[in-house]
């Protein structure tokens, strides 16, 4: 089945193609049940060992080619699928349905096969090619995910349009098309809350957990130097009125942070080093945190006692003059 593989890059190929080159359905039937093929959907094929190695996002994104290799009419991709396929992070985004509106037609939004097909009127302003595939561009694809999520899920990707390179001004100008959708005050407290600097979805979390509990704010990606200049490190949030640095901690930031031939336990000791020499040569406190302490309910609650009792230690601390951290910034 090597030529079907080499039908597209990744290796998906349709049952009406593996016809045309000769196949037939129970060479299909034989590579499912060997385990060498993934239907993935009605029609569609991806080889098993390569849909082994994807994640969820990964395998939405698949599901979408086959969508558009098998569709008759010319579709674009949004919401979630237009977010995933531009790689703008999203949390606990339903991947349950591949998201398509038809170019140039409105009507009624159906469901169908697992596709949700919406109702919208874009032009071809709004879409662009991506891989290949034509998609709401970032900042709709961004607000469309957005305005159907509550406002953590809603600052996760929008935080993610912004850090991926989409100007705010591109966001206010979209979210003037979603003034009359349902939910409309709550996106526009998720877009007022919305800022550039936060950089994984574990940061934009931390962010709605210190606006949902009254938390001040800290400064964001800021740059730790010492007395020379050097610089330390980029830490996720700092207060500086309390002397208090905060750092999120996800698998994701860990596995980001991996030399070749580490392990994620190296990482972490060098991120222990970090924080050891960032600490001696500032002063500051530490605070650390990560998506477990931020579920919602008694969690989030005693997260909060923690930080609020970290940032008061500090204040003390500066206020007697047993702490007193100099400007850690460049």
């Amino acid at each position: 089945m090597d030529d079907l593989f080499a039908l597209r890059v990744n290796g998906l190929f349709l049952r009406r193609e593996a016809l045309q080159s000769g196949y037939d359905d129970a060479v299909l039937q034989r590579g499912l049940r060997e385990g060498v093929l993934t239907r993935v959907r009605h029609g569609a094929y991806f080889p098993s060992a390569g849909w082994a190695g994807l994640d969820e996002l990964q395998r939405h994104v698949v599901l979408a080619q086959a969508v558009a290799a098998s569709h008759k009419t010319k579709v674009v991709f949004s919401h979630q699928t237009a977010a995933a396929i531009q790689g703008i992070d999203m949390w606990h985004p339903d991947l349950s349905q591949v998201h398509v509106t038809r170019l140039g037609q409105g009507g009624s939004g159906r469901h169908e096969a697992g596709i949700h097909y919406h109702a919208s009127s874009l032009s071809p302003a709004d879409c662009v090619e991506h891989d290949g595939l034509l998609v709401t561009a970032a900042p709709r694809a961004a607000m469309e995910v957005a305005a159907e999520s509550d406002i953590e899920a809603g600052m996760v990707v929008l935080d993610a349009a912004l850090r991926i390179g989409v100007p705010f001004s591109d966001l206010a100008r979209v979210f003037d098309d979603f003034r009359y959708v349902r939910g409309h005050n709550r996106l526009q407290l998720t877009i007022r809350l919305a800022r550039p600097g936060a950089g994984s979805p574990g940061e934009s979390r931390s962010r709605y957990f210190f606006w949902r509990h009254r938390i001040p704010l800290p400064i964001l990606q800021y740059e730790v130097r010492d007395a020379r200049g050097n610089l330390l490190g980029i830490v996720d949030f700092y207060w500086p009125e309390y002397g208090v640095i905060g750092e999120f901690d996800g698998r994701v930031k860990y596995d980001g942070l991996l030399r070749p031939g580490e392990s994620p336990a190296d990482a972490v000791v060098r991120e222990k080093w970090r924080e050891d020499r960032i600490r001696a040569e500032t002063g500051c406190l530490f605070f650390r945190f990560g998506h477990n302490d931020l579920r919602e309910g008694t969690t989030a609650t005693a997260t909060a006692k923690r930080l609020r009792e970290t940032l008061e230690r500090g204040r003390r601390l500066m206020n007697g003059g047993r702490h007193t951290p100099r400007d850690v910034g460049a």
